[in-house]
């Protein structure tokens, strides 16, 4: 029985799939988001427009760039893992877009376009989140227990 499971495992293709997808491209992805949002924590009132533009130039631009392009350079080879991809990529472009915005705003202290643009920001994340929920819905259809892929952390489970 525990053979017939095993080899059920390394016979799917997309269990193989989201196993490289994980490992090349979602975990490098999540570093840089979550270098994105550990500096959007730092923001509070009193950060001004000069330290805002810096952060944009140096962070979120950046950071959203390279998850754009590890997405872009992604190859996934089944259609469920195909779409996982595409979605988050769509999700991240929109993200740096966001930020593309709000430089534009602060820049020309414009209210209205910071505003379309946090607007954005929010729905890119979660979309973001999403994405991962669909991500995780895919690991499991697939019997892939979702603790034992490389970074996996659920943050529901107690240790």
């Amino acid at each position: 029985m525990i053979r017939t499971a095993l080899t059920e495992c390394f016979s799917d293709p997309v269990v193989q799939d989201i196993k490289y997808y994980n490992d090349n491209t979602l975990l490098p992805v999540e570093s840089f988001l979550e270098s994105f949002t550990k500096e959007l924590d730092t923001i509070t009132e009193q950060t001004n427009k000069k330290e805002m533009i810096t952060k944009i130039d140096n962070v979120f631009i950046p950071t959203t760039t390279q998850a754009v392009e590890k997405l872009s350079a992604a190859s996934p080879k089944t259609a469920p893992v195909k779409k996982i991809n595409s979605d988050l990529l769509r999700a991240v472009k929109s993200l740096n877009e966001s930020q593309i915005m709000a430089k534009e705003a602060y820049a020309n202290m414009d209210e209205a376009k910071y505003n379309a643009s946090e607007l954005k920001r929010r729905d890119s994340m979660k979309n973001i989140m999403e994405v991962y929920d669909d991500y995780k819905e895919l690991a499991i259809k697939h019997k892939i227990n979702l603790l034992d892929l490389k970074g996996y952390y659920d943050s529901s489970v107690k240790e």
